[in-house]
């Protein structure tokens, strides 16, 4: 899996390149100034929406980001959980609907019963 974020060195140097402090950047986003900084050391990672927001205020478009996000948000959104059972939606099959297969006995044929060794 792809893993985008923006990292803490990423963040200072937009913060610093706006002449920022660690409690504006914080504000900005509606946070504490502690757990901003968490983010900048690299302790924490931020959430993808509030790294944009920043990047935003910092004058880095994001719109491309912003725009595929949409894009894929738009094209998920037509299939429903109702769709799982119509055939004609991706993702409808399922290997097992029913779990019938979970209580059945194991059967094993030819086989002795266990014999404690005392």
């Amino acid at each position: 899996m792809l893993e985008v974020y923006i990292s803490g060195e990423d963040l200072r140097r937009m913060r610093l390149s706006r002449n920022l402090t660690t409690a504006e950047m914080a504000e900005i986003i509606g946070v504490s100034r502690i757990t901003y900084e968490s983010y900048e050391s690299g302790k924490t990672k931020i959430e993808l929406n509030a790294g944009l927001q920043l990047s935003e205020h910092c004058g880095i478009d994001v719109s491309p980001i912003k725009n595929q996000v949409l894009e894929l948000k738009n094209l998920f959104s037509q299939y429903k959980y109702k769709d799982l059972d119509d055939e004609t939606k991706p993702n409808s099959r399922r290997a097992s609907k029913k779990k019938n297969h979970l209580k059945q006995q194991i059967r094993v044929k030819n086989a002795e019963p266990h014999k404690s060794g005392a």
